[in-house]
C-alpha cells in the first residue's frame, strides 16, 4: 500500500509493477497503469474479462486496470494534480459520479457485479452490470446494530475485507472496529447455471432464471463469558471504557493521560511500546477510541485505528482537551487531530523528537494526522519492566 503500487509475482517468482508509478497522487485516466499515481492502494479483485478493480484508498477512488494496461477510474471523484474528493453521493446513480470514502476493499461476483468497502461512510456499496451504484448494507452512521433486519438499515463501524459465501449469494464482511463478521443474504450472483432447456410450443429451449433473496443481516451469536454484549467468537481482549471522559479500561488500572495505557504501563522504556511514554502525554498512544454510546480501546495501534482517523480526513472543528466533553462536531474529534511533528528548532535533541512528541491540535484531520497514527502501528500496551 505506501509504495503506492500493484505489483504482480509470477509463477516463476518474478515480481513487476502493474500498476502505480510509486509517486501518490491522482493524475487522471486513460493512462498506462505502470505510469499512473495511485495513492495507499488496499486490495484487488478481478472480473470475468480479466480487469482489474483497486481499491485506491487515499484518493477515495475505484481504479480499474484493463487487460490491456489503461488505468481508469470506476467510481469515485478526484481531481488532477489534488487527490481524491472523499464525500458521499450518487446513489441510484451512474458509479462515475459517486463520491466514496476511503473505500479499503473491492470485490467482484460471479456475475461481475462489484462489492466496494466504502470504509469511511461506513457503508458496503454495489455497482451493478449497468454501472449504476447503490448502498446493500449501512446506513452511513457509526455503530452497531441492524442484525435480523435490512441490511440498508444496519449500523456499521469500519467496514473492511469481504468475501462471497461458498453458496454465490450471501457476502461476508469485516465490520472491523465491531469486532463482528456481518452477513448480509441474497445480495451477490453466483455464476450463471448452464441454460436448463424447457420445451416451449414451438420446440424452442428457454433458460429459467435463478430465484433471488432479500437481502438481510444475519446475527452472530454464541457464548458471552463476561457479559460485554460481544460473543466470546468475536472478541479478543477488547477494553471498554468505564468513566464518562474514557480514561481507562479497567477502574482499578489509573490512565491519567486516557490514551488507553495504564500509568504503570507507560512509565521508564519498553521495547513493545515503540520507546518512551508518558502518562500525562495523550499524544504519544494512538490507540484511537471507537466514537459512540460505549468507546473502546483495544490497547494496540491496530489498521482500524488508522482508517478511522483517515476516515474523518478533512473533517474541521475546535481543537481542544482530549479528556473534555465531546466536540461539537463529531465528524471531526479533536481525540483524531494529531497536528505535526515538533520542528529541530522547537526540539533540538533528536532523541526527544519522535514521531508522536506533538504540537497541539489544529483543528482539522489531516494527511499528517494520518501518517502520524500509521507511525505507531503495531504498538501495545504492556506491563512496564
Amino acid at each position: 500500500a505506501s509504495n503506492h503500487r500493484i505489483r504482480r509475482v509470477s509463477t516463476f517468482g518474478l515480481i513487476t509493477t502493474v500498476a502505480g508509478s510509486g509517486t501518490p497522487g491522482y493524475d487522471g485516466d486513460e493512462i498506462p497503469a505502470v505510469s499512473g499515481l495511485l495513492n495507499f492502494p488496499t486490495d484487488i479483485a478481478f472480473d470475468t474479462a480479466g480487469n482489474m478493480y483497486i481499491a485506491d484508498s487515499a484518493n477515495s477512488i475505484v481504479r480499474v486496470v484493463s487487460p490491456g494496461g489503461i488505468l481508469d477510474t470506476v467510481t469515485g471523484q478526484g481531481q488532477l494534480g489534488i487527490g481524491g474528493e472523499p464525500g458521499f453521493s450518487g446513489d441510484g446513480g451512474p458509479a462515475s459520479a459517486a463520491h466514496l470514502t476511503n473505500p479499503f476493499s473491492v470485490l467482484v461476483d460471479g456475475q461481475d457485479q462489484l462489492f466496494i468497502a466504502d470504509t469511511g461512510n461506513q457503508r458496503i456499496r454495489l455497482v451493478n452490470q449497468a454501472g449504476i451504484i447503490t448502498t446493500v448494507a449501512g446506513n452511513g452512521q457509526t455503530g452497531f446494530s441492524g442484525d435480523g433486519g435490512p441490511a440498508t438499515a444496519a449500523l456499521l463501524d469500519v467496514p473492511m475485507g469481504m468475501i462471497i459465501a461458498a453458496n454465490g449469494q450471501d457476502l461476508l464482511a469485516a465490520d472491523m472496529s465491531n469486532l463482528r463478521i456481518r452477513k448480509v443474504e441474497g445480495i451477490a450472483s453466483p455464476p450463471p447455471p448452464p441454460p436448463t432447456p424447457t420445451p416451449t410450443s414451438t420446440g424452442t429451449p428457454t433458460a429459467t432464471p435463478p430465484a433471488t433473496a432479500t437481502p438481510t443481516i444475519t446475527p452472530v451469536v454464541g457464548p458471552d463469558s463476561d457479559g460485554d454484549g460481544l460473543p466470546d467468537v468475536v472478541e479478543t481482549n477488547t477494553g471498554t471504557f468505564v468513566d464518562i471522559n474514557n480514561t481507562g479500561t479497567d477502574p482499578l488500572n489509573p490512565d491519567t493521560d486516557g490514551d488507553g495505557c495504564g500509568d504503570g504501563e507507560e512509565l521508564g522504556l519498553n521495547a513493545s511500546l515503540g520507546g518512551r511514554r508518558n502518562p500525562l502525554n495523550f499524544w504519544d498512544f494512538f490507540d484511537t477510541p471507537e466514537l459512540g454510546a460505549t468507546p473502546t480501546r483495544d490497547r494496540a495501534v491496530t489498521i482500524a485505528d488508522i482508517f478511522r482517523v483517515a476516515g474523518r480526513f478533512g473533517a474541521a472543528g475546535t481543537p481542544g482537551d482530549p479528556l473534555s466533553t465531546p466536540d461539537p462536531a463529531p465528524a471531526y474529534h479533536s481525540s483524531y487531530d494529531r497536528s505535526s511533528p515538533l520542528t529541530e528548532a522547537q526540539e533540538p535533541d533528536p532523541d526527544q523528537r519522535e514521531p508522536w512528541d506533538l504540537q497541539a491540535a489544529d483543528g482539522a484531520i489531516t494527511v499528517g494526522d494520518i501518517f502520524m497514527i500509521a507511525a505507531q502501528f503495531g504498538h501495545t500496551c504492556a506491563a512496564a519492566p
